[in-house]
């Protein structure tokens, strides 16, 4: 690569993306949430690479029976599906529990159905910063639901750090120049 490149590829790797590059993320990972009967209504992400970098998102959430149809009608396959198709499962383990218990299940679906997903640290946005309130919730389903949610919320992280990683390498950049047309004078700066 000329030096001209080098420095166009150090500017781009160094000052980012000027555009809201996490869109098409976003709305895939609000998109398979849904399918769980989590609604995510803010998402939140800081990155990369320091202390304190994560993504949280504030929402509800009500037990959704149809998840998986749902889940595999969006995607078979990658890290989230992976997620997706885990915190489920262990939804589903809670729900179970309740099965042989007609009034139990009412109040449990009742309980879950009301919880609220929450972000609480106005200065870190990670998962460790989340919540779930639920009036009355017995503790090991509090517990249950906070680890599945903020285990959602790290994948979401580590796919937002990977579409970083691939928007702002020497690769996508050299790509995107080439289909453009981008030329680049003496000092690095790209000319279209």
């Amino acid at each position: 690569m000329n030096e001209a490149k080098e420095r166009a590829l150090r500017d781009h790797t160094e000052n980012g993306l000027h555009y809201d590059w996490w869109d098409g993320t976003e709305e895939f990972f609000k998109q398979c949430l849904e399918t769980l009967g989590i609604e995510v209504d803010q998402t939140y992400f800081s990155g990369f690479y320091c202390q304190g970098d994560g993504a949280s998102f504030d929402g509800g959430f009500t037990f959704r029976k149809d998840w998986r149809e749902e889940l595999e009608k969006m995607t078979t396959g990658g890290r989230l599906y992976n997620a997706c198709i885990e915190a489920g499962q262990e939804l589903e383990k809670m729900q179970a529990r309740f099965m042989f218990l007609p009034d139990d299940i009412r109040e449990f679906e009742e309980l879950i159905s009301c919880s609220i997903i929450q972000s609480r640290n106005p200065h870190y946005v990670h998962s460790g910063t989340m919540d779930v309130g639920s009036e009355d919730c017995h503790e090991d389903d509090y517990e249950g639901l906070l680890q599945i949610m903020r285990e959602l919320a790290d994948e979401y992280y580590f796919m937002l750090r990977d579409e970083w990683e691939h928007l702002t390498s020497a690769e996508a950049l050299q790509e995107t120049a080439e289909a453009n047309g981008w030329e680049y004078n003496e000092s690095g700066d790209m000319f279209f």
